[in-house]
């Protein structure tokens, strides 16, 4: 055989697999996008203890998700190992931990005596999972024109620009 032969059984070896993370992330991908539209009806809640003295608590709601690292010292000792719960908040009258004047762009990262709150906004996530998912096409590109890339640097400094901009709106 011929190196391309070769370099052709090298690619497929593991075809099935970059198959299966691509899915997987585009799944993730669109689960996110659903969690962001319903963030802005819902308020959705999952709280887990997973020491009798610590536990997490996942906030959506108002285009964000916040996970947080709390202490359980003030709660009663009939706490649950797992709570979903979800409230209806048309009004946006609840807010997540992180999701006030100080948060940057809807990031936010707050320290506690018994804990930590970090709050990131699903447009950082939504993108963040579809680059994960198109990872692992990445290493199979390892040639590309100087018209892809002045075209990824002009997406790039769009992207940059428009990211700007928003910030000092």
């Amino acid at each position: 055989m011929d190196d391309q032969g070769t370099n052709r059984e090298g690619s497929m070896k593991y075809r099935k697999l970059r198959i299966a993370w691509s899915v997987a992330w585009g799944v993730a991908c669109l689960l996110l996008v659903v969690l962001w539209v319903r963030s802005y009806w819902w308020h959705d809640i999952v709280a887990c203890r997973f020491t009798s003295k610590d536990g997490i608590r996942i906030d959506s709601t108002n285009g964000g998700l916040t996970l947080a690292h709390i202490s359980l010292h003030g709660f009663p000792i009939t706490f649950v190992d797992w709570k979903v719960t979800s409230i209806w908040s048309p009004s946006q009258g609840l807010f997540p931990i992180g999701f006030t004047e100080e948060s940057y762009a809807g990031f936010y990262l707050e320290q506690f005596t018994d804990g930590f709150a970090l709050s990131v906004p699903y447009w950082f996530l939504v993108p963040l999972s579809a680059a994960f998912g198109t990872l692992a096409y990445v290493s199979r590109l390892r040639r590309f024109s100087l018209r892809t890339l002045l075209i990824a640097m002009t997406a790039a400094a769009i992207g940059l620009g428009l990211a700007v901009y928003a910030l000092k709106k």
